[in-house]
């Protein structure tokens, strides 16, 4: 029996999303507060505001192409990619392996979405795939700081 959570997008990803920002806000003005300015502005565009476009995305793909979108086991695994990075991130620092699962995350979410567009050929649509492939350079950016292949660690959350 499937578990109804996982039979449309917005489902988890509004739940988890809704959670993990009332906990990051939180944890920011708690104790981390204000020596992770970096963590919070990387938590909010890439932990909380992805997960809920998300859930959108996912959700109104289907509607507006008919077609399904992740639903069971492979939204499922989407999900704990997203969870993964943010109970990494938890400390008040991104990890490398934080933002890479980020990375992976957002660009799972892309191909998820683009599928059913493309099928279609609603090429209306592709202003929105546009949007999350520019989540998916930000993030990029965020590793690349992380790794230390860049001096600024402001990219991607500009």
């Amino acid at each position: 029996m499937a578990i109804a959570l996982f039979n449309l997008g917005f489902r988890p990803f509004f739940l988890l999303g809704s959670a993990y920002g009332t906990i990051a806000m939180g944890l920011w003005i708690g104790p981390y507060f204000p020596h992770a300015l970096a963590w919070h502005a990387h938590e909010m565009i890439y932990g909380f505001a992805a997960a809920i476009i998300a859930g959108f995305l996912l959700t109104a793909v289907r509607n507006w192409t008919g077609l399904a979108t992740l639903d069971g086991s492979p939204l499922a695994a989407l999900v704990c990619l997203w969870l993964s990075a943010r109970l990494l991130s938890l400390n008040g620092d991104v990890t490398a392996l934080a933002a890479w699962l980020d990375l992976l995350f957002l660009t799972a979410l892309l191909a998820a979405v683009a599928r059913p567009i493309w099928q279609v050929c609603q090429w209306g649509q592709w202003g929105v795939l546009t949007c999350v492939a520019f989540l998916v350079l930000g993030q990029a950016a965020q590793v690349a700081a992380i790794q230390g292949w860049t001096d600024d660690t402001r990219l991607g959350v500009q």
